[in-house]
């Protein structure tokens, strides 16, 4: 998903870690961005942080989220 999502804005994926950062001084994400990430999310997994009042910074943040909500 967020392959895809940078692809669409010209940003090349090159397998960033846990600790990259999802918006400035990262991948870019700015708030269209976030908006269709949590959408993709929600569709995927069935919830996300975002619509959960979390707000992740990293990507390693939406990981741990799902890991701590694995049902």
């Amino acid at each position: 998903m967020l392959e895809q999502l940078l692809k669409n804005k010209n940003i090349v994926f090159t397998d960033p870690g846990d600790d990259t950062a999802l918006y400035q001084g990262g991948l870019g994400l700015d708030s269209l961005d976030t908006a269709e990430f949590s959408v993709l999310l929600e569709k995927d997994f069935g919830h996300d942080p975002y619509s959960n009042g979390r707000f992740p910074r990293t990507i390693g943040d939406v990981v741990a989220y799902y890991v701590s909500n694995a049902s």
